[in-house]
């Protein structure tokens, strides 16, 4: 991706071609991502890529990447937490960082989605259980 994205930004590539791309990729699960992920998902990130500042992932190819979730530090509000499945290849919240989380953060709703791997907002299989979660925290939640 960070020779790929640059190259296809100043070729212009449309968006559909990159999305097609997309769509046909092997994903982690070894399914190309078009029969898992939501086609508006793809869509999506074809734009994305054709926006992103490919610098963004030399953090992570030169494993200096500074992690956004700290476990150990408390949740102050309200939280709710939708994991993947441990057991996915692309899973990056893992069983040990979740019980953590719930030591440091009791009143944190967590959840494990069974089956989701990183993309769990954007699977065909998952994306209502997301939904239906989100709402229902939100309405617990909202005054």
């Amino acid at each position: 991706m960070r020779q790929t994205v640059p190259k296809m930004q100043e070729q212009k590539v449309p968006a559909d071609i990159v999305a097609a791309t997309i769509a046909a990729a092997t994903s982690a699960t070894g399914a190309p991502f078009g029969e898992l992920v939501h086609p508006d998902a793809i869509e999506a990130m074809a734009v994305c890529l054709l926006q992103l500042d490919a610098t963004v992932l030399d953090p992570v190819l030169e494993d200096r990447v500074v992690r956004a979730f700290d476990p150990t530090r408390p949740i102050p509000v309200p939280a709710l937490v939708l994991a993947a499945d441990p057991s996915s290849p692309d899973c990056v919240t893992w069983p040990a960082d979740i019980a953590r989380l719930a030591e440091t953060t009791p009143h944190a709703e967590v959840r494990v989605i069974s089956g989701a791997g990183h993309l769990i907002h954007d699977e065909l299989a998952h994306r209502s259980v997301v939904r239906d979660a989100v709402r229902s925290f939100l309405d617990r939640h909202s005054d």
